[in-house]
């Protein structure tokens, strides 16, 4: 019997169930913590837990009134679950034990199988033989185009800008110089470089169907839109169909193959354990009835 990956290895504790979150975030009636920020009854959340729960940089007001509101709303079920009994029953203690097993089997294989992983051996090269052989699996099922893009509140701040560029300045001279400049920094609204876009990515409308109209290398007359005044460097553009830019897929490949190594990894780290632990399996178990 051939074991089959565990599905959602990385496992997110907000998917568990309510009794689980509550249970995890809660101090205990007979430990009161010195300071609490809620309480239901004699259970109480406090600052600390609070924060060790919470990512730093998003604790703020809001986060935290929304943490504590969905904490009393837990509290509040669990302790009445408790008292139906409905946390003492053979099916709460089934789907608890469960819980445990996965989550002790996402720490092991954090471990054995995604620490394990040399991420560097996924050199370029690594990506570009890979790409090379995937055949058709990664043509642009969309138009692709690479651009550089400035947005100016001002038409003669945008016509500045393009001036230095069809001078011979680099785009990120260009870009430079202008936030250098005092007078015309507070005037660029917006800077992106070398940045790719569908038509999907690139608003408004109006910029696409110029970008896609320009030659590479090509700087554009400053266009009106809603923000502003906008100036596209045009590097290229991919058709529907054709082989994409390395740059603009090697994060996907990278990914790809990175999930092939931990693959690989995984069947490997579970047919050393077939081989430590004795696995038996009845036939009459598996035959079905007739």
């Amino acid at each position: 019997m051939r074991l089959r990956p565990v599905n959602d290895i990385r496992l997110s504790l907000t998917s568990l169930v309510v009794l689980g979150a509550g249970a995890l975030v809660a101090c205990s009636p007979e430990q009161p913590a010195p300071g609490y920020v809620a309480r239901v009854d004699r259970t109480e959340l406090s600052e600390q837990d609070l924060r060790r729960t919470l990512d730093a940089a998003a604790d703020n007001l809001q986060r935290r009134r929304d943490y504590i509101n969905e904490w009393i709303l837990t509290e509040m079920l669990y302790q009445e679950a408790v008292k139906k009994g409905k946390a003492d029953t053979d099916e709460a203690r089934r789907q608890m034990e469960f819980i445990r097993k996965r989550l002790a089997i996402a720490a092991l294989l954090e471990d054995a199988v995604y620490d394990a992983v040399d991420t560097t051996d996924i050199s370029d090269q690594a990506v570009a033989s890979y790409l090379q052989r995937a055949g058709d699996e990664f043509l642009l099922r969309e138009d692709v185009v690479k651009i550089s893009l400035a947005v100016f509140s001002t038409r003669e701040a945008a016509n500045g800008f393009r001036a230095l560029l069809l001078d011979g300045t680099s785009w990120d001279n260009a870009v430079s110089l202008t936030q250098s400049d005092t007078a015309v920094a507070p005037l660029l609204d917006h800077v992106e470089t070398q940045r790719y876009h569908t038509r999907a990515s690139l608003y408004p409308e109006d910029l696409w169907k110029l970008a896609v109209t320009l030659r590479p290398g090509e700087a554009s007359f400053p266009a009106k839109i809603t923000d502003g005044y906008a100036v596209v460097l045009a590097y290229g553009l991919k058709r529907q169909g054709e082989a994409p830019d390395f740059d603009y897929v090697r994060d996907e490949v990278r990914s790809r193959m990175l999930i092939d190594l931990r693959r690989q990894q995984y069947e490997q780290y579970v047919q050393e354990l077939r081989a430590r632990y004795a696995v038996d399996v009845r036939a009459d178990t598996v035959r079905g009835s007739r």
